[in-house]
């Protein structure tokens, strides 16, 4: 598996839309890791452990 990470800051609240390939994206709004790993696992879903690196990062840059 490999993960490319972005960071997009967006003028208007969008919708999660995808193809096939994704059918249930969605869009998880979070101000902390633990708040988002208790949002994901309340849906039966799992923040991989490689992505929260990438998501302190997210968090981190925005706090500045």
């Amino acid at each position: 598996m490999a993960s490319t990470s972005a960071l997009y800051l967006l003028p208007t609240t969008v919708s999660a839309i995808a193809a096939d390939d994704a059918l249930d994206a969605n869009w998880w709004p979070f101000g902390s890791l633990d708040q988002l790993d208790a949002a994901i696992t309340a849906v039966g879903r799992t923040l991989y452990a490689a992505h929260r690196p990438l998501l302190q990062r997210a968090l981190d840059h925005l706090a500045k």
